[in-house]
C-alpha cells in the first residue's frame, strides 16, 4: 500500500467540542489514544478498531466519529464519518499531508435512545439524519406523544427565491418512547436559538439556502444559442444551483447566521457543508480511473481532470462528443450525433463549485441512443496528449518505447487502433512531460552543469557558442563534456580510443559524439563525449582537440580507431595535438571491409581481405594478398594504397599500436547502451550519461575488489588458454644468456601445426607477433619460460593487471543535491529555432536544391554554417557539411 493511504489518527474523547472564533476545538486538547492506519480501511474497520481501542461494548455503547478538517488557513470544520463515502472523504482531504488527524469520538448509552433508532429526519429532499432532539432538554418539554407533522410550505420566503419545505415524520417504534410531541415550527425554534448561542462567529457564507433541488435538474441551453452559454451560476454563492429559468430559491436554513448542521452524535458546534447537495456532507463522489464511469456528483480536481475523464469514458463507450460550451466555470458538451435520425440526446455539464473549489458533473444524461459509423477503428478522443498520459509509466522507465509497442497498448487499453503518427507524437510529447523539451532544457543546461563540476570536482565542460551571439543573448552550439573519475582512470588504460558518432533521435538535429576506451578486463570506457549540429570537419576537429588536451594530455603512442569519416581523417592529419609520436590513427577494420565489399562485390574477395586484416604474423598476411592480388589486381591495388595504407587496417602492419583492437565495436556497443538518451533533450542526456557511466564504475569497482584470480577474468582466462596450449609445443634452447628459444607447435588434425616460431625473452618479442601486439604473453613465450624456469606472470603487461584494474575504478562520483540547493547559474543559453526538426527543413544537401538555387541568383551570397561569413561560397569552405541559410 502506497504511504499516500498511511494515516494517524489521534483519538479524542472524555471531554467536549469547543466551537469558538471561527473554529472547532477539543477540550481537553490532549488525545487519549493514536491509531496509526497502514492502509486505508472501510467505516466499519475503522469503527471496530475504535470500538476496540476504548474497549466499549456495542450492545451498551454507541459510538460516533467526528473528523476535524482545515478548509481555510487557521480555520477549522468538521466533518462526521457515518459510512464508507465519509472515510474516502477523509482520505482525500488529509491526502499527500504528514500531520496527525484529530478524530472526536462521542459515547451515548444505547438504553437512552431506545425505541428511537428508527426514527429519522428529513431536510429537503429525500436527505436524512437523526433528529436533533439532543439539541433539547425533554424536561421542558410537555407534550405526550410526538405526532406525525405535516409539511410546512408557509416559511418566510425572500422576493425572488422559492420556498423550502421542511418535515418530521414518525416511523414505528416501541411505545416505551417517552419523547415528547413537537410541532415543526417549535423545534426549528428551539434548533435556532441553540445553533445561534453556539455560533461566537458568523460564517463566511450568509446567502445560501438548502433546497429541494436535484442535481440533474438544471435547464439546457438552448440550441440555437449553445455556443454561448450564460454563465452567471458563478455571480452567486455556489453553494446553490441556480435554475437557467429565474425559479426562485428558498429561504435560508433557521435564520440568516449562515448554513448549519449539527451531527446525529449531539456535537456541540457549527459545521459547515456545501447546501447544493447536503449528501456531500456525508458522502463525497470522486471519479475512478479504474472503473471510468460517470456519475452525478462527481468531484473533479481540475478542469482537464473531468476532461480527461469524459474522454476516457466516451472512448470507452466506443462514442464521440462535441463541447457546446467551455468557460472558467462550466464546461458544456453533447454527442456529437445530436442532429442524427433519430437523434441522441446524451449531454454532460460540469460546473466550478466555489465551495470546495472542485468541478462537479451537475447535469448528466444516463447513455447514448446513437449508433457510431466510422471507416476506422480510431477515434478523436483519443489525441496524443492523452496517449502520452498513458505511456509515462513506460517513458518513466526508459525513452526507448518502440511506436509499435505503443500502439499494441493503446490497443489493449483502449480496444482504439492509432496511427503511427499519433503515436510517435504521444511518445514525444511524454518525453517532453517527464524530460522536458529541448528550449527549456537548454535554459536549464548551466545550472545543471555548475552543480555536476562543484559536486564532482576536475569535471570538465567546454562550451562553444554559436557566432551569432551576443553579449545579451548566449546561443548553444557545442558542448563537451568529461567526468573527473574518467579522466583520472586514463592513465590506468590501454592507450587505444574508439571514436564514434551517433545522430539524435528527438526533435533536435544534433549528433552525440563518443570516445570510448579500453579497461583491464578489456570493458568499454567511456571517456569523453560532446553534442555538436553535425559530423563535419570543424565538430570533429573541435571535439578531437579537447579529448587530447583534457583526458590524453600528455600520454603519447594513443592510438584513435575510427571509421573512414572525412571529419575525423581532417582532424588526425591537421591538429598539432595528434601528430605522431603523440596519437596514431588507425581505421575500423569493420568500415574497411564495408567500403571494400561496395566496391569490389565479391564474397571470396571480402574473406580474404578480413582475413589479411586480423592475420598477427606477416607470413599469413601476405598469402592473403597473394590470393586477393591473383582474383582481383585492383582490390589489391586499393588495399595497399589506393585508398588505404596496410599500416592503417592490417593488424601486423600497424605497429603494435592497436593491442589486439582491429574494430569499434566498443563504441558501436556503447552507442547501443546509448539508445534511449537519444530521444532525450541536452540536460537529460548529459544525466544520462552520468548515470550510466556512475552505473559502470560501480559494477566494475566491485569486480576488481572481488578477486579471485592472479589476473582480471579477461586475462586470466587468457593466460590460461595460452599456458594449456603451450604444454603441447616443443622447446629448444639456442641461447641461455640471451634467452632465445626455438618453439614448434604440436601437430594437430588436418596437418595443421607444427611451424617454428623464435622467442626473444630479453626482448619480449615472438615471431608469431602476438606479444609484440598484445602487450600479453603468447604460448610460445609461456613454453620458454617454463623451460628457464621462470614465472611466465611477470611477462603481462601492467595494464592486465588487478593494479591497473583497481586504479582505474578508484576515484569514486559524487551524487549532485537536491535542485533547491543548485547554484544559479550566470549563464543564460538560448536555442537556434531551425536546429528543432519540426520548425524548420533539414539541411539543404541536394543537388536537385542546390541547383534550382544557383540558377536563380548565381551571384548570391550564401554562408556556411561551419564560418557564417557573408559571400562565402561553399566549395571555398576549409569545412564540410555545410548549409545555404
Amino acid at each position: 500500500m502506497s504511504s499516500d493511504n498511511c494515516m494517524v489518527l489521534q483519538l479524542y474523547w472524555g471531554g467536549k467540542i469547543i466551537y469558538a472564533a471561527g473554529s472547532i476545538f477539543y477540550d481537553p486538547p490532549m488525545p487519549k489514544k493514536v491509531l496509526f492506519l497502514t492502509e486505508m480501511v472501510g467505516y466499519d474497520e475503522l469503527l471496530d478498531r475504535v470500538y476496540n481501542i476504548m474497549g466499549l461494548d456495542r450492545n451498551r455503547q454507541r459510538i460516533n466519529l467526528i473528523f476535524r478538517n482545515c478548509p481555510q488557513p487557521g480555520i477549522f470544520g468538521a466533518m462526521p464519518l457515518v459510512d464508507d463515502n465519509g472515510v474516502a472523504g477523509m482520505y482525500y482531504l488529509k491526502s499527500g499531508s504528514r500531520q496527525p488527524t484529530e478524530i472526536y469520538v462521542e459515547v451515548e448509552e444505547i438504553s437512552n435512545y431506545c425505541g428511537h433508532d428508527s426514527q429519522t429526519f428529513e431536510i429537503g429532499s429525500g436527505i436524512q439524519a437523526e433528529p436533533p432532539y439532543h439539541l433539547f432538554d425533554p424536561t421542558n418539554l410537555h407534550h405526550s406523544q410526538l405526532t406525525q407533522v405535516e409539511a410546512v410550505d408557509d416559511l418566510p420566503s425572500r422576493t425572488g427565491r422559492r420556498k423550502g419545505n421542511m418535515r418530521c415524520r414518525e416511523i414505528d417504534r416501541p411505545t416505551t418512547s417517552s419523547r415528547p410531541s413537537m410541532h415543526k415550527s417549535t423545534i426549528m425554534a428551539h434548533a435556532a436559538d441553540i445553533l445561534t448561542s453556539s455560533m461566537l462567529d458568523p460564517l463566511p457564507y450568509t446567502d445560501i439556502d438548502l433546497v429541494d433541488v436535484e442535481i440533474g435538474s438544471e435547464p439546457e441551453p438552448d440550441d440555437d444559442n449553445s455556443g454561448s452559454d450564460d454563465d452567471q451560476d458563478d455571480v452567486y454563492p455556489v453553494h446553490s444551483i441556480q435554475a437557467r429559468d429565474q425559479t426562485t430559491f428558498a429561504e435560508p436554513f433557521l435564520g440568516s447566521e449562515g448554513p448549519s448542521l449539527r451531527y446525529e452524535a449531539g456535537v456541540d458546534a457549527i459545521l459547515q457543508f456545501d447546501p447544493l447537495d447536503t449528501r456531500e456532507a456525508e458522502k463525497l463522489k470522486f471519479w475512478s480511473e479504474r472503473t471510468k464511469e460517470l456519475e452525478l456528483g462527481q468531484l473533479f480536481e481540475t478542469k482537464e481532470h473531468i476532461k480527461r475523464a469524459v474522454k476516457l469514458w466516451s472512448i470507452k463507450e466506443n462514442r464521440e462528443f462535441k463541447v457546446r460550451a467551455s468557460t472558467p466555470t462550466t464546461w458544456f458538451v453533447r454527442c456529437r450525433a445530436r442532429n442524427s435520425t433519430p437523434p441522441c440526446n446524451w449531454q454532460l455539464r460540469a460546473t466550478l463549485r466555489a465551495s470546495h473549489k472542485m468541478w462537479m458533473i451537475v447535469s448528466l444524461t444516463p447513455g447514448h441512443t446513437c449508433v457510431r459509423v466510422c471507416n476506422t477503428n480510431d477515434h478523436r478522443g483519443l489525441s496524443a496528449d492523452l496517449i502520452a498520459q498513458h505511456i509515462i509509466p513506460h517513458i518513466l522507465n526508459g525513452p526507448l518505447y518502440k511506436v509499435k509497442e505503443i500502439q499494441t497498448s493503446v490497443k489493449k487499453e483502449f480496444h482504439v487502433d492509432v496511427t503511427y503518427k499519433k503515436a510517435w507524437y504521444a511518445r514525444r510529447r511524454a518525453i517532453d512531460i517527464v524530460y522536458g523539451d529541448w528550449p527549456t532544457s537548454i535554459s536549464q543546461l548551466p545550472t545543471y552543469v555548475d552543480e555536476l563540476q562543484l559536486s564532482n570536482p576536475g569535471t570538465v565542460v567546454v562550451w562553444d557558442h554559436h557566432p551569432l551571439s551576443t553579449v545579451s543573448q548566449t546561443i548553444f552550439d557545442y558542448i563537451f563534456w568529461a567526468f573527473a573519475p574518467a579522466i583520472q582512470a586514463f592513465r590506468h588504460l590501454k592507450p587505444v580510443i574508439c571514436v564514434d558518432g551517433t545522430f539524435l533521435k528527438g526533435p533536435y538535429r544534433g549528433k552525440l559524439l563518443v570516445a570510448i576506451g579500453f579497461d583491464a578486463c578489456n570493458h568499454l570506457f567511456p571517456l569523453a563525449f560532446a553534442l555538436v549540429d553535425e559530423e563535419n570537419n570543424r565538430s570533429w576537429s573541435w571535439f578531437m582537440r579537447l579529448l587530447r588536451i583534457h583526458v590524453c594530455r600528455d600520454v603519447q603512442n594513443v592510438c584513435v580507431i575510427s571509421d573512414r569519416h572525412h571529419g575525423i581523417i581532417h582532424a588526425m592529419r591537421c591538429l598539432e595535438e595528434w601528430k605522431e609520436p603523440l596519437g596514431v590513427h588507425r581505421f575500423c577494420l569493420v568500415h574497411i571491409r564495408s567500403n571494400f565489399t561496395q566496391k569490389f562485390r565479391n564474397e571470396r574477395l571480402k574473406s580474404l581481405m578480413w582475413g589479411a586484416g586480423k592475420a598477427n604474423q606477416t607470413r599469413k598476411y601476405e598469402d592473403y594478398m597473394s590470393v586477393i592480388f591473383s582474383i582481383s589486381p585492383e582490390a589489391y591495388a586499393w588495399l595497399t594504397g589506393g585508398s588505404v595504407r596496410p599500416e592503417q587496417w592490417a593488424l601486423c602492419k600497424d605497429g603494435g599500436y592497436r593491442w589486439g583492437h582491429a574494430t569499434t565495436n566498443m563504441a558501436e556497443c556503447f552507442n547501443n547502451l546509448l539508445r534511449e538518451s537519444r530521444f532525450l533533450p541536452i540536460t537529460a542526456l548529459i544525466r544520462y550519461t552520468f548515470n550510466q557511466t556512475v552505473d559502470l564504475f560501480v559494477k566494475n569497482h566491485k569486480m576488481a575488489w572481488d578477486q579471485v584470480y592472479h589476473l582480471p577474468l579477461y586475462g586470466w582466462e587468457k593466460y590460461v588458454a595460452n599456458e594449456q596450449k603451450g604444454r603441447a609445443h616443443s622447446v629448444q634452447v639456442f641461447d641461455h644468456r640471451r634467452g632465445i628459444y626455438c618453439i614448434t607447435t604440436a601437430y594437430r588434425q588436418a596437418h595443421i601445426g607444427g611451424h617454428a616460431q623464435t622467442v626473444d625473452i630479453g626482448n619480449r618479442t615472438c615471431t608469431c607477433g602476438k606479444w609484440r601486439e598484445l602487450r600479453f604473453p603468447c604460448s610460445h613465450a609461456i613454453a620458454a619460460y617454463f623451460r628457464s624456469g621462470l614465472n611466465p606472470m611477470s611477462l603481462v603487461g601492467p595494464e592486465y593487471t588487478f593494479e591497473a584494474y583497481q586504479a582505474t575504478y578508484e576515484s569514486p562520483f559524487n551524487p549532485l543535491r537536491d535542485p533547491k540547493y543548485w547554484p544559479v547559474a550566470e549563464l543564460k543559453l538560448s536555442l537556434l529555432t531551425d536546429r528543432l526538426k519540426q520548425k524548420a527543413p533539414g539541411p539543404l544537401k541536394t543537388s536537385r536544391i542546390r541547383n534550382e538555387m544557383d540558377r536563380k541568383c548565381p551571384d548570391a551570397p550564401r554562408r556556411c554554417t561551419n564560418c557564417l561569413q557573408p559571400g562565402h561560397t561553399a566549395p571555398n569552405c576549409p569545412f564540410s557539411g555545410y548549409f545555404y541559410k
